[in-house]
């Protein structure tokens, strides 16, 4: 039984006496539902100020904005089963143990329950937060259905019905699916509907490499992404590469990841970055460069919100050392820059107002490098004789200016 297989089972087996089984390709009979309504326990949030990225943390649901360089996760709520977030960034979503799906603002707030019938195996928010979608397995028929919740009417429908291990996931306010190779098709990315009588209303991509699972569109509706188990079967796991597709011609853009074991990736709303989980531990590549960075422990992560400081993906600058020298004319510091962009900016080193050496900088993703500070005219002056002086060094670029004291020896 592959890893979802046994995921869906568990959290099925628990509720399926609450519902009818449909016949194949029949809607299932709605769960009973309850009024939204305000809960008075108060999580503790995280700042919505930008970039948020939710994932399940243990027992617990986390945020963090993973474009501040050094921010550490907020544990929302301590036992909660993750929903995602919406687009915007302002609102996350879990299952409570009490059974009740709610809502709440990432920058604080009450939870409000917004639905209290039968949830099942990975729920997730549309990125509108209008809508939710889940997973039922029926042990009785073998069947996997998939579900659909519109918030304001309270109305819970069946969209995709299948023999097979059905992953889900949102393009925009579309749902979409994952099945299977089956009858000589090969493995695909659905739109999904109740409308017709086929679940998969649409294909939008193909893979014949092998099993795609765990779609996700960009905001922009111009990509997809979905981990591809690469020559695994219809039984297989869910775990792979994560690959890129194109939504104008549903051909692969590029694989951004190599390692077999990678799963459940989610797009920045820029569409430059993907979240996903590796061994239990969250990751995030740059769609470019390949660069990665661990976020930390997680599993099923959802990414909302944009950055609140633009260039270089918020590539954080720092200075090496705290002591340097006048050589040739020039004074080299050590300089590393954190993230999964370049470091770029204008390095100056001085005392009050006077600039006594300047450069410009550039550092790659993950490095560190010797930058080289030419001295000024002021420099040249008072590094004429020898001695020693505590200056400032101030790096400037990517929306910050970091400032560190350093002894320079001439």
């Amino acid at each position: 039984m592959s890893r979802v297989r046994a995921l869906v089972a568990a959290f099925s087996v628990a509720v399926v006496a609450a519902l009818l089984v449909p016949t194949s390709g029949a809607t299932a009979d709605v769960p009973a539902t309850g009024s939204a309504v305000a809960d008075t326990r108060t999580p503790r949030m995280a700042t919505a100020s930008g970039s948020v990225l939710g994932y399940q943390c243990g027992e617990g649901v986390c945020l963090v904005d993973p474009d501040v360089p050094g921010a550490r996760p907020v544990v929302v709520v301590p036992d909660g089963r993750f929903a995602g977030v919406t687009a915007d960034g302002r609102t996350v979503a879990w299952v409570q143990p009490d059974g009740n799906l709610v809502t709440a603002p990432t920058a604080g707030g009450a939870p409000t329950t917004v639905y209290t019938g039968a949830i099942g195996f990975q729920p997730v928010i549309s990125p509108d937060g209008a809508s939710f979608l889940w997973q039922f397995a029926v042990p009785v028929n073998g069947f996997y259905y998939t579900y659909r919740l519109d918030v304001a009417t309270q109305d819970v429908y069946g969209i995709a019905a299948c023999s097979c291990t059905v992953t889900h996931g949102w393009a925009g306010p579309t749902p979409i699916g994952v099945f299977p190779t089956d009858n000589g098709r090969p493995s695909r990315i659905c739109k999904l509907d109740r409308s017709g009588s086929s679940s998969c209303v649409a294909v939008l991509v193909s893979e014949t490499r092998g099993q795609l699972a765990f779609p996700d569109g960009s905001a922009d509706g111009q990509t997809y992404v979905a981990s591809v188990d690469v020559g695994g079967s219809e039984f297989g796991g869910v775990d792979g590469p994560i690959a890129l597709f194109s939504a104008a011609t549903g051909a692969v853009v590029k694989d951004l990841t190599s390692n077999p074991n990678d799963v459940t990736p989610t797009l920045s709303q820029e569409g430059d970055r993907v979240a996903f989980e590796r061994d239990d531990q969250i990751v995030i590549v740059d769609v470019a460069t390949g660069a990665e960075r661990v976020v930390g422990p997680g599993v099923y992560p959802s990414w909302g919100g944009t950055r609140s400081q633009q260039g270089g993906d918020n590539a954080a600058v720092s200075v090496r050392g705290t002591k340097a020298s006048v050589k040739a004319g020039k004074i080299k510091v050590k300089v590393a820059c954190a993230g999964l962009g370049e470091c770029t900016g204008k390095a100056t080193l001085g005392k009050s107002r006077t600039v006594l050496a300047k450069t410009k900088y550039a550092v790659a993703a993950g490095k560190t490098a010797t930058v080289k500070l030419k001295l000024t005219k002021a420099g040249k002056q008072r590094f004429a004789r020898n001695g020693t002086v505590k200056l400032t060094l101030s790096l400037r670029g990517n929306g910050t200016t970091v400032k560190k004291k350093v002894t320079v020896r001439y």
